[in-house]
């Protein structure tokens, strides 16, 4: 592998990205032998990758064993649910009271674009999910909170869990519905219904994932 990057850095950036795109699936297991050949690397670059990937929480290291893909902790994402619920109902609410006509017309945009991605004859997964984030980032910097939403996107396990209700649950016209539901609301300044519209929106998620038979290997 060439670049200015040393080589344990490439590979740890690379298979970071694989494995939070799901390219490398939660569970999925793999050898030492197996990365020095993919990336003709020598061990010592390898296991530094390895641990640094492992220190992140995206690998586990058996002893003995494969090194395997960590699973995605579904207590763990319910519990980060829970918390953004209650602090976007917060955040929304005060993006009302900023009551800025080109934001929400940034809003709407977005979840346009997301349709649009939707619509394509091949949907991009990564698209979408850029969109997503993006939209919802939008009145967290807007009310000075981009510090709580930069905490919610920094959990690997979140961020998986989002992905895979996108990818394997065929989830994307639910979630273009909940935003339009978002923004009609923020449009109506009707505050009441705000935490209602999130908790079905995010919790929608873990449900629809939780009830798949078919992700549980996904899932520590």
């Amino acid at each position: 592998m060439a670049g200015s990057k040393d080589i344990a850095t490439q590979i740890y950036e690379d298979i970071s990205q694989k494995i939070l795109s799901l390219e490398y699936e939660p569970g999925m297991s793999f050898s030492e032998n197996d990365i020095c050949e993919k990336y003709n690397a020598s061990r010592t670059p390898v296991r530094s990758a390895m641990q640094r990937l492992a220190d992140k929480g995206l690998i586990d290291l058996l002893p003995y064993q494969k090194t395997r893909v960590s699973k995605i902790n579904l207590e763990r994402v319910k519990q980060l649910v829970y918390a953004r619920s209650a602090i976007e109902d917060r955040v929304i609410k005060d993006f009302i009271k900023i009551d800025d006509l080109l934001l929400i017309e940034d809003v709407e945009h977005l979840i346009r674009k997301q349709q649009i991605v939707l619509n394509s004859d091949e949907t991009n997964i990564s698209q979408f999910y850029e969109l997503d984030a993006k939209m919802h980032r939008l009145w967290f910097e807007a009310v000075n909170a981009l510090t709580i939403w930069d905490f919610f996107q920094s959990s690997i396990h979140y961020t998986r869990h989002r992905k895979v209700d996108i990818v394997d649950c065929h989830a994307m016209q639910v979630v273009i519905e909940d935003h339009n539901k978002i923004l009609q609301a923020i449009r109506d300044k009707n505050t009441d219904c705000i935490y209602d519209i999130l908790h079905d929106h995010l919790f929608g998620g873990v449900d629809r994932v939780s009830k798949n038979s078919e992700l549980a290997g996904y899932f520590a």
